[in-house]
């Protein structure tokens, strides 16, 4: 999947705050590519490229993360240095 398509998904992203996304063509589009951070109660949407390049990082409503995350069935995967931190990603993997 490409970069290009996924941006294709987000309806509007501001400067600062979550980004309006076409949902379903999010969950169609989220691939092993991708993973959802959750850091208190903020949550991102990242796509890695290669094992630690990021090739898009943006903050979503925590009702999408959580739709996202059912939808695929993603596993989560808590921090092992932040307490208030998880992963979340196809069968785990998240870098």
């Amino acid at each position: 999947m490409n970069v290009k398509k996924l941006k294709q998904a987000i309806i509007n992203r501001p400067i600062t705050g979550e980004c309006e996304l076409d949902l379903p063509e999010m969950i169609k589009l989220f691939d092993h590519t991708c993973f959802i951070t959750k850091y208190h109660d903020e949550y991102r949407l990242v796509r890695k490229i290669y094992k630690r390049k990021i090739a898009l990082k943006i903050t979503i409503k925590a009702s999408d993360a959580k739709e996202i995350i059912r939808s695929k069935k993603l596993s989560e995967v808590q921090s092992g240095t932040f307490s208030h931190a998880a992963y979340y990603g196809v069968d785990g993997h998240y870098l």
